[in-house]
């Protein structure tokens, strides 16, 4: 079995030389991600609020007493998103479908949904420690990966219609 890290579609050779660290077609997942994550915010905005007109009332009527659990489970709307549509059928928030993106593991096949919880609660935690600043090491990661996509072994890259991510393991002959 190879030890090299897997070639992704679209990776010429160039893009896995020093020479040129910047393969043209990952640059441009880079900006697709940010519109996507930006369409995921307001699709996660618009869920939240039509939940907060749901538990407004059960707030009201428990005269305070249901604030807390009930804002907690608002705060896992996004989580639940990330988590549930990452790791389904469709690898991708609606956001990234809508965006020609996907989301794999580095052996090629589906995140499973323990990978887009962990990819998820530490893009959050990064997110909100660091104030989105690391996410300015993702053009300097080989895969054009942020550390939380590192961490949780994923890549998010464009979806290639009717095409294999990655090619089949070697089979042992």
């Amino acid at each position: 079995m190879s030890t090299n890290p897997p070639i992704l579609p679209g990776a010429g050779p160039q893009a896995d030389t020093p020479l040129f660290p910047f393969d043209r077609e990952r640059i441009h997942v880079i900006w697709r991600r940010m519109l996507a994550y930006g369409t995921d915010l307001l699709i996660i905005g618009t869920l939240v609020g039509l939940a907060w007109l749901v538990v407004l009332p059960l707030i009201v009527v428990s005269f305070g007493l249901l604030m807390a659990p009930l804002a907690f489970a608002l705060g896992l709307i996004p989580a639940a998103y990330h988590t549930l549509l990452i790791g389904g059928s469709g690898s991708a928030t609606w956001g990234q479908r809508l965006f020609g993106l996907e989301v794999r593991s580095l052996d090629g096949g589906r995140p499973s949904y323990l990978q887009a919880l962990i990819l998820t609660i530490l893009f959050y935690v990064s997110i909100g420690l660091t104030g989105g600043l690391i996410l300015a090491l993702i053009p300097f990661t080989r895969y054009r990966q942020g550390v939380h996509d590192l961490i949780a072994n994923i890549v998010v890259l464009r979806r290639v219609r009717g095409a294999e991510v990655l090619p089949p393991p070697e089979s042992g002959r």
